[in-house]
């Protein structure tokens, strides 16, 4: 049976509260140099998930890239364009909502479920910040202007990927709330990494995994009981990259 820890009207006024906080984070966060000074609902401290310091950018290393940008496949093109869809948040929001929806979970549970997910990605999104502007590593096509991305780079630096971030954290709590779709939420995460990638505004750093959104990840797996195991979701999100895809901090 389904654990609902909090009160129902707490879990409620958290949801609206987290996602008025997401609407600015959508509004903001690609420019916002302060986003990291924001308060956070969970993490101790701003910096408490601040990562080591990334490796020296130079154009030397971004032969990956232009391979990507010069031979898009429609697999690709298709992720970018879905991931780019929205903030880092957006499309995870529409991703819970639909598993939600699939699995006829109820109304007070749903909203905990949102809830959770949204105060992940927040205070992801928060830490994220701190650390692109502890190291204000800058976008490959700011080191290399014979890069020319296929998305906007955004006002930020790129170390850690937003992206890659968020989706480390929402993929988190997804699985730790449905353990049987675990799976599912990963390989949408590692799309979600992998498209920064392919749209040219984010480097390849090993190893080669999504280390930035698995710190986050493995902070948050914790943060829901699991929910009633249903079916395994079907295939219905984005396909996989092609195979040998790096993924990106």
């Amino acid at each position: 049976m389904m654990t609902f820890r909090a009160r129902t009207w707490r879990g409620s006024c958290l949801a609206i509260l987290v996602l008025l906080g997401l609407s600015a984070v959508n509004s903001w966060s690609q420019v916002e140099p302060k986003a990291g000074q924001w308060k956070t609902w969970v993490l101790s401290s701003r910096n408490q998930l601040r990562l080591p310091a990334p490796p020296t950018a130079t154009a030397d290393k971004f032969r990956s890239i232009h391979d990507y940008l010069a031979t898009p496949n429609s697999v690709a093109l298709e992720q970018i364009a879905f991931w780019d869809a929205g903030s880092p948040t957006f499309r995870w929001i529409q991703i819970a909502a639909q598993e939600l929806s699939r699995r006829n979970i109820a109304a007070p549970l749903a909203t905990r479920a949102l809830a959770l997910i949204s105060v992940a990605m927040y205070d992801a999104t928060i830490a994220a910040w701190d650390s692109k502007y502890a190291y204000n590593r800058p976008r490959p096509s700011q080191v290399d202007p014979t890069i020319h991305p296929l998305v906007s780079n955004g006002g930020s630096p790129s170390y850690p990927s937003e992206h890659a971030v968020v989706a480390g954290a929402a993929s988190a709590v997804l699985a730790s709330l449905f353990p049987d779709g675990a799976d599912s939420f990963n390989d949408l995460a590692e799309e979600a990494a992998r498209s920064r990638l392919f749209a040219g505004t984010q480097q390849a750093i090993p190893p080669l995994v999504c280390s930035s959104g698995a710190r986050w990840a493995g902070w948050w797996s914790n943060m829901g009981s699991p929910m009633v195991p249903a079916r395994r979701s079907p295939d219905h999100f984005p396909p996989r990259p092609a195979n040998g895809a790096e993924l990106i901090r």
